[in-house]
């Protein structure tokens, strides 16, 4: 294959989107940290996540700048430089580093919990300065999508803590009865939304009864990762909330109550102990420790199995073990587009030699990868847009 046959131009991404219009097969976008970090271009009124290479940079950042001007979170500014060397060479794969902790979680359990509170604190911040215009990419796909698709279904596959995705498809105000704050609202409407690796909304909850606080959040965590959920029990359980309910920064947050459980016992504390669930415990590891996330899985493959076109948008697919779940799937009748920027390091320049690329060609019939040409979430868009 000629590196030229390899790209999608805009037009012919305007033809696609045209021929499936009407199509009942699926249509599935994947989004990773950089369609977040691109999700509005009006970045002068608005905070956007960083990309993972400026994941702790308050010069090119600023998000990550409020952070670290509010003094909450030293302990990981501090690991800066030791965690950008160790993303640069890894290809900035961000989910390959939290797995590489969680895997010696006994010895970096302290900062793996710090690291995460980190990552929900800065989620937290842009969700909340979230843009509404049309600047705004997730909603002016998702106002295409509603446009192009009627009822057909199609489905978002999100890598992202973020709920930019959420709020920008509430936005276009298609359902006023969807809220996201529970199982059927991200994943049996239309769109459907997968959250792989969980959501900054979304919390392990676990119920003690007893007459004083006991559980650290090392142990509310631990008990997260082990799976330790028995729904029958009512003792632990995972949790949909709505923003208001998130509307601070994220951390471990315990309510109590009593209970008095007969009139022949003595009333105790009964303590809910909320983690946010946001971690990778399956990323380079040999088994499924987190219920929660083999869900995801599955769920997702099931999507991308029902979908003629899948839209990967600002992610290297460096999941290995979401990779390894999708390889088993025929996709000799399905397209995969890659979706990134011009930069030096882009796909667009690479191509064939981007690791995302390079990973991609690992789950999917080579002949049917191809990149979109034009740099980033912004343009795809604009491709699509016209469609409609």
């Amino acid at each position: 294959m000629s590196v030229p046959d390899i790209f999608i131009t805009k037009s012919q991404i305007y033809k696609k989107f045209v021929e499936l219009e009407e199509d009942p097969a699926g249509i599935t976008f994947i989004f990773g940290a950089g369609a977040s970090a691109g999700y509005t271009s009006d970045t002068a009124n608005h905070l956007t996540p960083p990309t993972v290479e400026h994941i702790l940079d308050r010069e090119k950042n600023t998000a990550v700048a409020r952070l670290k001007e509010k003094g909450e979170h030293d302990g990981v500014f501090d690991e800066k430089d030791h965690i950008d060397d160790w993303l640069t060479s890894r290809q900035m794969d961000l989910e390959s580093y939290l797995g590489s902790l969680f895997k010696k979680r006994a010895e970096n359990e302290p900062f793996v919990l710090n690291f995460l509170e980190y990552l929900n604190d800065l989620c937290a911040l842009v969700s909340k300065n979230f843009d509404t215009s049309q600047k705004n990419n997730y909603k002016r796909l998702a106002r295409t999508m509603y446009t192009l698709r009627g009822n057909l279904p199609w489905h978002c596959l999100s890598f992202n803590y973020d709920t930019l995705l959420e709020k920008s498809i509430l936005s276009c105000k298609k359902d006023d009865d969807r809220n996201f704050n529970s199982f059927p609202d991200y994943q049996l409407k239309n769109p459907s939304v997968i959250k792989i690796h969980g959501s900054r909304n979304f919390t392990f909850s676990y119920v003690e009864k007893t007459k004083t606080p006991k559980k650290t959040r090392k142990e509310i965590f631990k008990l997260m990762m082990d799976g330790s959920v028995d729904e029958s029990s009512e003792q632990s359980f995972y949790r949909y909330s709505s923003e208001e309910d998130f509307s601070g920064y994220v951390g471990l947050s315990r309510s109590t109550e009593w209970v008095k459980y007969s009139d022949d016992e003595e009333s105790v504390y009964s303590d809910i102990y909320h983690y946010p669930l946001t971690m990778v415990p399956i990323h380079n590891t040999t088994k499924f420790e987190c219920p929660y996330f083999k869900e995801q899985l599955e769920e997702a493959k099931k999507r991308i199995s029902e979908s003629k076109l899948v839209v990967v948008i600002g992610y290297n697919l460096g999941d290995d073990v979401f990779r390894e779940h999708i390889k088993g799937l025929d996709t000799t009748s399905k397209e995969l587009i890659l979706v990134g920027t011009n930069s030096p390091k882009g796909i667009i320049n690479q191509n064939i030699t981007h690791q995302s690329y390079k990973w991609a060609s690992e789950i999917w019939e080579g002949k049917n990868i191809k990149i979109f040409d034009g740099n980033g979430f912004g343009e795809f868009v604009n491709a699509i847009a016209i469609a409609s």
